[in-house]
């Protein structure tokens, strides 16, 4: 009965203490929990000297060194139980740390964690109360009654399309299934904490799911598929994704579906660098999402920069190579150099770039300095000649230089950078297409001004309309035999067409109309020759 009596003691006695350590712990910080831990650990000593001393002047009495023994007991499993609870408590903290590097958790945000440790679940959202549909071996999950088919067939359209090219540029090839979880009207996305916004769309290596918002972005799935192509590759080599550099994964992602666009680089935008060493975990990446730092563009233009040097075969020579080595052996394996070196290397060509393209384009702002301006662009284009703001300026000077073949060439060169998914890319550059065109060829203007129109969105809809209307009636004016009488309404108003002509360019483009119309011997001849003289009087003024 006595043994009885101790075994309940002992039970409540360690469930109370134990259980009022871990709310305790719900409350501390790392430091502070360790300092409550060697506190216990002292009271355990202490408690387990005392049952010893108790055994020591028991004597004969068995009662007291039955006590004595469970006290030592008891003691030791309350120490065992709160190494635990610590040891628990520092792993959140290190989780934390590693997914987002804050190092604040609430109570609360704690209770989540021990929940998730207990049940597996992770918050993502449970496939099995969703409705779902395969396509060509595709599982779609997607909100009840709703079956956004047309997107359904447009996901599977990308992945059958781009999977081939995908796995070559990989160089690997994997089977691992693949489902898609799309959020619609009810069912939303859910929303990324670090910049406070809906994802635009993330994987899950552990049931190999991409989750898309809808409409679909072509970019975004192809961004994600890669993810799925990547780590399916990756696990059948052997390798673990946690070894594997955020960075390096999410670069990889980005320059493979965004490869056919230019880099969205400004050299006025507020982008600052970090380095890669902080880039290489969840945390370290997750909160350098924001202004002024860019890490997907910096980690694809790195990426841009070693295949330059190295040829297209050096990343899936990289991923090949770590099948057996780290990914700092593999990097150097592959391309002979050290990351680090290869890191300054591009960090100071960056700086170059950017102090290279802060010259032009003051250059360019500049009377008669368009020469000039043209040379640097040029040779920034020599190591990144995938930047659509590059080409652009480029084309640019080219017009404002009377150069048209190379305005066109350079112009073309843009819109096959410009990302098809941006709000107003496509439709400004077909229109920039449009102004050239009224150097050289009125009639493919007007097949440009009006594929500015169809590509236009609500923002840039009144300017591409309007754009449309104005070359539709200078075309209308040379089709019935009034050319400059035409061109002559497009200068000398405010009209679109040339609203972002230079006063060089208005000039140039009078002496390309007067030579074009020899025969037009209208009083409109004798306007755009005095229109002119006004220009190069404007232009003598300001030099």
């Amino acid at each position: 009965m006595h043994i009885l009596k101790n075994i309940i003691l002992s039970f409540l006695g360690l469930f109370l203490l134990t259980g009022g350590f871990g709310v305790l712990l719900l409350y501390l910080d790392v430091g502070q929990s360790l300092i409550a831990w060697l506190g216990v650990s002292v009271f355990v000593i202490a408690g387990i000297v005392l049952a010893i001393v108790w055994i020591a002047k028991a004597g004969d009495s068995k009662k007291k060194i039955t006590n004595a023994v469970f006290l030592i007991a008891s003691s030791i499993l309350f120490w065992i139980f709160t190494l635990f609870l610590f040891a628990t408590n520092f792993l959140l903290y290190d989780v934390e740390y590693d997914m987002t590097e804050a190092t604040e958790l609430t109570p609360e945000e704690k209770v989540t964690y021990y929940r998730r440790m207990i049940t597996g679940e992770d918050d993502s959202i449970d496939l099995a109360t969703l409705d779902s549909k395969e396509i060509n071996g595709i599982t779609f999950y997607f909100a009840p009654g709703s079956e956004p088919l047309e997107e359904m067939e447009l996901l599977v359209g990308l992945v059958e399309t781009n999977r081939p090219q995908l796995q070559h540029e990989l160089g690997g090839e994997t089977d691992a299934p693949v489902s898609f979880v799309l959020y619609g009207e009810n069912l939303d996305m859910p929303i990324r904490e670090t910049i406070e916004a809906e994802y635009s769309g993330f994987y899950k290596e552990h049931d190999q799911t991409i989750h898309l918002p809808l409409p679909i972005d072509k970019v975004s799935a192809m961004h994600e598929y890669t993810h799925h192509l990547f780590f399916g590759i990756a696990e059948e080599r052997g390798m673990y994704s946690t070894e594997i550099p955020v960075w390096f994964i999410e670069g990889v992602a980005t320059y493979l579906s965004e490869k056919e666009q230019g880099l969205p680089f400004n050299a006025h935008d507020p982008y600052e660098h970090v380095a890669f060493e902080n880039l290489e975990n969840p945390g370290g990446w997750e909160n350098h999402l924001s202004d002024p730092f860019n890490p997907y563009i910096q980690s694809r233009a790195f990426l841009e920069f070693v295949l330059e040097e190295e040829g297209e075969s050096v990343l899936p020579g990289i991923f090949a190579e770590m099948e057996h080595s780290s990914f700092e052996s593999s990097f150097k394996k592959a391309t002979g150099k050290t990351l680090e070196s290869y890191e300054a290397k591009f960090f100071v060509s960056f700086e170059q770039l950017s102090d290279l393209w802060k010259r032009a384009d003051l250059l360019a702002q500049q009377q008669g300095k368009s020469e000039e301006a043209l040379e640097i662009f040029l040779e920034i284009a020599e190591s990144a000649p995938n930047l659509e703001t590059l080409n652009h300026q480029i084309a640019s000077q080219y017009r404002e230089l009377g150069d048209y073949e190379n305005t066109n060439l350079y112009r073309q060169n843009e819109l096959r950078l410009v990302n098809p998914e941006s709000i107003t890319g496509v439709s400004s550059a077909y229109n920039y297409i449009t102004q050239d065109l009224l150097f050289t060829d009125v009639s493919e203007a007007l097949k440009y001004a009006e594929m500015g129109v169809d590509s236009a969105g609500e923002w840039e809809r009144a300017w591409s309309e309007k754009l449309f209307a104005e070359v539709s009636e200078l075309a209308n004016d040379i089709e019935s035999g009034q050319p400059l009488e035409g061109y002559r309404g497009v200068l000398e108003g405010e009209d679109t067409v040339t609203a972002l002509f230079s006063t060089n360019e208005k000039a140039n483009l009078i002496d390309v109309v007067l030579a074009r119309y020899p025969e037009d011997l209208s009083a409109n001849r004798t306007a755009l020759i005095e229109l002119k003289e006004q220009f190069e009087a404007e232009l003598a003024a300001q030099q």
